[in-house]
Order: C-alpha cells, then structure tokens, then sequence
C-alpha cells in the first residue's frame, strides 16, 4: 500500500481478482507482522533424507519452507528422497525467489498430499525460476485460494504422474512461463481431493510444454495459453 486518501487506497501490486461489489466486493484490514523475516537466505545446499524403503514416510518430508519470509530466497539448493517438497512457500510468505533448485528421487507413497516439488500454499510476488523436479505428482503448483501473483518461469520437469497448475479452490493470478511438464491444467476440478472446485482465475500458460494442457474458464475470470505446445 503506498497511499491512502479518503476512501481511496493505492497499491504497487497487481490485483488478480475482481473485487467488484456485484461479484462480492472485498474487505481491506490491517496485517499484523509480527514474527516476519525479511532479507533471508538459503543456498549451496544438498539435503538428502534417509529413508527405509521405496515407499517409508517416516523421514524428511519438505527440504526448505519459507513461513512467514518476505524478500528471501532459496538458491542452487538440491533435494534428494524427500516425500513432499524441495521448496514450500507458505504462511503469507512475499517477494520470495526459488532458483536453480531441483528435486530428486522423492520418497513416499505415491498418492494425494505427497510430491508437491515447487509449490506456493499461500504467499504473494514469489518466483520460481530455473528449477528442476523428477518423479513427483505435482511439480510447479499452487494451494487453495493462493492470492497471486506467482511465477514458475523457465522450470523442467520429468516422469511426473499428475499435472502442474492450480491445484484447487480458486488460486489465482498464476504465470507458468517456458515450463515443461507432463501435465499443464487450469480447470473445474469438482469433487476431486477434498473437493477442489474451480482451481484458479487468472491463470497464463506462456510458452509452456506438456503432454496435454487444459485451459478452461470460469464465469467471472479467465485463463490464457499462449504459444504453447501440447499433443492434446
């Protein structure tokens, strides 16, 4: 927020959701802070998890989470037989920047809550850029009602078993720029999972590669697929 003037706000960040009053307007409060960082880092790190068996779930399960971090970054960090992250972003976590990151030969039972690689449960401005995951369910993805802008620009993915994109409950402004994927999906997801719904609004496959790319819209919001390259 950079000025306030009567009932007037100015903001210095896109907004990716309508908050016209007809479609249910919106709400301003105060952010408490409290316990935030700011300008941390982690990098030049190879984390391996030992485990017991191909499908033990009794080991590490994310490699590094930023919670609650703002203008921070995880960098050239390696993750190897982890069940469910290299790198989360969660707990209001903004400004963030994941790069040159990989994730390698998860561990786990292949099945729902595990396998989420690069993935923003809940943060603003973050930046996945030139990352690499094998063998995981979703590799760039976001949580329920993630409030972008988030970006996976220049990431590579291989032997994934489920598709990267909003995974449920209306995430938006998401950016998925020259990725490469098993599968790239915006969508009414229904019943599936606990119930996801509609995935996201505002969502911009740019340049991305998949096997299959879904791209449907909302009454209310739109998704875009822009030079993209798919085999259905």
């Amino acid at each position: 927020m950079t000025a306030v003037s009567g009932n007037t706000i100015t903001v210095d960040i896109p907004i990716v959701d309508t908050i016209e009053t007809r479609y249910g307007g919106g709400v301003v409060y105060r952010v408490d802070a409290t316990g935030r960082v700011s300008q941390v880092g982690v990098e030049d790190l190879r984390l391996v998890s030992e485990y017991s068996g191909n499908t033990d779930e009794d080991h590490g399960w994310t490699a590094v989470e930023l919670s609650n971090a703002t203008n921070s970054w995880v960098r050239r960090v390696t993750a190897q037989y982890f069940g469910y992250a290299a790198v989360r972003i969660s707990s209001d976590s903004a400004f963030n920047t994941v790069e040159e990151c990989a994730m390698l030969d998860p561990i786990s039972v292949v099945t729902g809550g595990r396998r989420y690689s690069f993935n923003v449960n809940d943060g603003t401005g973050n930046l996945f850029q030139r990352c690499y995951s094998e063998e995981a369910r979703h590799d760039f993805v976001s949580g329920s009602r993630t409030t972008g802008p988030n970006v996976w620009l220049d990431c590579y993915s291989r032997a994934s078993s489920t598709d990267d994109g909003p995974h449920h409950r209306w995430a938006t402004g998401l950016l998925f720029d020259n990725t490469a994927s098993y599968q790239l999906n915006v969508q009414n997801r229904e019943d599936s999972g606990t119930g996801h719904g509609w995935a996201g609004a505002q969502t911009l496959f740019w340049n991305a590669i998949a096997r299959s790319i879904i791209c449907d819209a909302p009454l209310g919001a739109m998704h875009w697929a822009i030079g993209c390259t798919a085999e259905r």
